[in-house]
């Protein structure tokens, strides 16, 4: 099995620990969540393999941090197995990060479809791999948090393959 290389946006610690509440939900009521160790964020950028040469140019493709961030209401992706999400609020500069990202690993391989501009869905995880059922008892337990305000604080690269983080844009936490 091929692991992914990501790209991905951090968010501000108060953020972080509502995700973080949502995922204790779940787990608490038995239903699969995002592993508890995890780090909440924003996948911007996947592919198979992302180059070292292209690795150091996705700092100045990212750009300012912070950005505002208002993540809403709840996404569900898939048909038997379900990945449960928050949806995260588009911007004008949310989009451009993106688009430069996007640029950037366009030689790289085994990028996703989903991942292109104007394909890609911000969102954060809340639970993978949930059947239609457990989809429906997940929804009702997390479906009456309110939206939420935050920051995305800086960027880490994920190496799926070595399960490693490594910041990239450093954000204050």
């Amino acid at each position: 099995m091929m692991m992914v290389q990501s790209v991905e946006l951090l968010l501000n610690e108060e953020l972080e620990e509502a995700i973080r509440e949502q995922w204790r939900t779940l787990n608490e009521a038995g239903l699969p969540c995002q592993p508890l160790r995890a780090r909440p964020h924003v996948t911007i950028g996947v592919a198979h393999e992302i180059y070292p040469r292209i690795e150091k140019r996705i700092p100045d493709a990212l750009g300012d941090f912070p950005l505002s961030v208002r993540v809403g209401g709840l996404l569900v992706f898939g048909d038997r197995r379900m990945v449960l999400a928050r949806a995260v609020t588009t911007s004008a500069v949310l989009l451009a990060k993106h688009e430069r990202v996007a640029g950037l690993l366009r030689e790289c391989p085994g990028k996703p479809g989903h991942m292109e501009p104007g394909q890609w869905t911000p969102h954060i995880t809340l639970a993978r791999k949930m059947t239609p059922e457990q989809a429906g008892s997940a929804l009702a337990l997390v479906a009456t948090r309110k939206d939420l305000a935050g920051q995305f604080i800086g960027a880490r690269r994920w190496d799926g393959t070595a399960r490693r983080e490594t910041i990239i844009v450093p954000g204050d936490r």
